[in-house]
């Protein structure tokens, strides 16, 4: 099983440990971003944790093959559609079908697990 590692940030925007492993557990697409940090191994996951459950962006980085650690996560938003619909040739198209964010709580300092 992958280890899932969730920074204080990941958590600021209300999604859940349940939704952040299962987009990272079975992803409807997962590809390479680029961050200030120019030797970090991350990525931009969308998913979501059932069928007809709004989509959720997660942005982790592969710290040795088997384990991410989670700095972002969030309810889909129009950019992270635009990247997929690009990065898939038109083939998957989320664009209309964004939810509303949730409540921002800022950095969780006092919760920063394995999940």
């Amino acid at each position: 099983m992958v280890r899932i590692e969730c920074l204080p940030s990941a958590w600021q925007h209300s999604i859940t440990s349940d939704e952040i492993r299962a987009v990272i557990s079975y992803p409807l697409l997962r590809y390479g971003i680029t961050t200030v940090y120019a030797d970090a191994d991350t990525y931009m996951f969308v998913g979501n944790r059932v069928n007809n459950e709004p989509w959720i962006e997660v942005a982790a980085e592969d710290q040795d093959g088997h384990t991410w650690v989670v700095f972002h996560a969030m309810m889909l938003t129009l950019r992270v559609a635009d990247e997929v619909y690009d990065i898939s040739g038109g083939i998957i198209d989320l664009r209309s079908d964004l939810s509303p964010q949730r409540p921002y709580i800022g950095p969780r300092y006092d919760r920063e697990e394995e999940i």
